[in-house]
């Protein structure tokens, strides 16, 4: 009886470590490809947040129709190149964003419509169909895609991390982001990708399966917010009223 017990109790244990093993190996081989890290300028790191745009995001926070800010990408994992530097950017509101440079190029505003639960599919150069470059898998799934009113596109700059014993080798991108129309309430979501070589040659091959995706981890993306210009306009005139009455009271008493 005894025996019995113990038999049942191993068949448990087994599986609750068999349950659990399995998600370990997912989520370690999803870690392994998230090897960038997104940095913004003048940004406010956000954690929980029930909005999906700006959680576990670096925010940028704008009240004009032209914004501009710095964006940082790093190899992080640091011991092998990442090709082929990829922003992908997405938004809530194609229909105001007048246009976006980066490095002083202009973006081509050639918005994909969402949701795509999976995430934008990435690829090598020469970028996605029609063009046709290698395919390297979906960028793994997270909120902004579930929105309905999420569109994307991306800038391809070319660039490469390479490899270094010290993690950090990094690429700057200047990007301007310039509204049509300052009733826009505009979030603009950044993530980013490369490709690494994971054969044992020297150089990758373009088109054969030792080629993987390596992205930013969710909690290294970036949103910049740039709300309704009427209410930005709103508060600041409530702000300057509050402040002349203020002083008017006190020179007056």
């Amino acid at each position: 009886m005894r025996l019995k017990m113990l038999g049942k109790l191993l068949a448990v244990m087994l599986l609750v470590l068999f349950i659990t093993y399995v998600p370990l190996v997912s989520c370690a081989d999803e870690a392994q490809k998230a090897w960038l890290r997104m940095y913004a300028s003048d940004s406010t790191y956000v954690g929980y947040d029930p909005d999906p745009w700006i959680e576990d995001s670096y925010v940028v926070y704008s009240g004009s129709t032209s914004t501009s800010t710095n964006i940082t990408v790093k190899n992080f994992k640091g011991d092998r190149d990442v090709y082929q530097i990829v922003l992908i950017i997405a938004t809530n509101n194609t229909d105001v964003i007048d246009s976006i440079y980066v490095n002083g190029s202009s973006v081509a505003l050639s918005w994909v419509d969402g949701p795509d639960p999976n995430g934008p599919p990435m690829y090598t150069d020469p970028g996605p169909p029609p063009e046709n470059g290698t395919y390297l898998g979906d960028m793994p799934a997270h909120g902004i895609y579930n929105d309905p009113t999420a569109r994307w596109t991306e800038y391809r700059s070319g660039k490469n991390l390479t490899a270094k014993d010290t993690p950090g080798d990094s690429v700057l991108f200047m990007m301007t982001i310039n509204l049509g129309s300052p009733n826009g309430n505009v979030k603009l979501h950044l993530d980013a990708y490369g490709w690494i070589y994971e054969g044992s040659g020297k150089k990758p091959v373009i088109g054969d399966d030792t080629l993987d995706a390596a992205f930013a981890p969710f909690s290294h993306d970036i949103t910049i917010l740039i709300p309704e210009f009427i209410v930005a306009s709103s508060i600041a005139f409530s702000l300057g009223v509050c402040g002349y009455l203020l002083i008017k009271r006190k020179f007056t008493t």
